[in-house]
């Protein structure tokens, strides 16, 4: 970023008036209108997104970048400068792209919805990021998304889309599922809230629970891969849970000692792995058992004073 410097310009102040209902309302309809900055944002993330930026592209991403503060303060001053006819078409050459690859991660955007990834600053990073937020235990075997489900279902991507679409829906609503006379929101992480976002998704996809959590968990997992998982598992962890019980329940034990999953040298009732295994164990639950000793003895030498 060595020598590269926005525009100077003096931004509008809003007019005084009289704050009152019409001043208000006005203010909240140019903010609703003309007050999203993410195209703004978008366009100028398509160009940075370029292998080489030249000058005249530069100068694109500073008018890009003053009409977004024109944009943010727009609902206070209700004041957007409009673009010359012959800066729009220098703009427009430049914006015609898809967004940047790395928007799969930070957006949820999908391969059609992005470029391809390039040598640019953001993919270089982006490529180092692993397919899930979550990091899975590799001592157990790889993670399969399809233990989680009934498997009574193999449902369309058209099928799992119309779920998802109302599993969103309302995920992006639950703040305002509860709000109190005082109109405070309640707690998201209140587990109440979530009890009614499973329910208004239950009863607007009209499905049962099997259809639902096997659709859901097979299009996040395989066709979401970097969003959270929180709403999900908020929502329908009881049977994510009995259905990961059933689909393991004839699985080689894991070994509590070093987490590895082993099969049974003797008998179906060993626990540990090795023996390495299982005198570490012993050894760590003397040392438990002898620091319980000590602790208790020091206590009563205390009580005894």
């Amino acid at each position: 970023m060595q020598n590269i410097v926005p525009l100077y310009y003096e931004m509008k102040k809003a007019q005084p008036v009289i704050l009152n209902k019409d001043s208000i309302y006005q203010g909240m309809i140019k903010a609703y209108s003309t007050g999203n900055i993410g195209p703004y944002s978008n366009n100028i993330s398509k160009i940075w997104n370029g292998e080489e930026v030249d000058e005249e592209q530069l100068n694109v991403i500073r008018w890009l970048c003053m009409e977004n503060n024109y944009c943010i303060d727009m609902a206070k001053t209700l004041y957007m400068p409009t673009r010359p006819q012959e800066v729009n078409e220098i703009i427009k050459q430049y914006t015609k792209s898809k967004v940047p690859n790395f928007f799969i991660h930070a957006k949820d955007k999908t391969e059609e919805q992005v470029e391809l990834p390039n040598a640019s600053t953001m993919n270089k990073i982006t490529s180092k990021i692993p397919d899930y937020k979550i990091s899975y235990c590799d001592t157990i075997g790889d993670f399969d998304y399809k233990v989680l489900t009934s498997g009574k279902y193999n449902l369309t991507e058209l099928q799992q889309k119309e779920l998802v679409d109302v599993y969103d829906y309302w995920s992006k609503r639950r703040n305002s599922l509860f709000i109190h006379e005082a109109n405070n929101h309640v707690n998201e992480k209140e587990m109440f809230v979530y009890q009614e976002l499973r329910k208004r998704i239950i009863e607007e996809t009209g499905k049962n629970i099997d259809y639902i959590v096997d659709g859901l968990v097979e299009y996040l997992y395989a066709n979401r891969k970097a969003s959270k998982k929180q709403v999900l598992w908020a929502c329908f962890g009881k049977e994510i849970v009995e259905n990961t019980k059933k689909n393991l329940a004839n699985a080689d034990p894991i070994c509590p000692v070093c987490g590895k999953r082993f099969k049974p040298r003797d008998n179906a009732n060993t626990k540990y792995c090795s023996n390495e295994c299982y005198y570490k164990n012993e050894k760590e639950r003397k040392r438990k058992l002898a620091a319980e000793l000590r602790e208790n003895k020091k206590v009563a030498e205390t009580n005894s004073i």
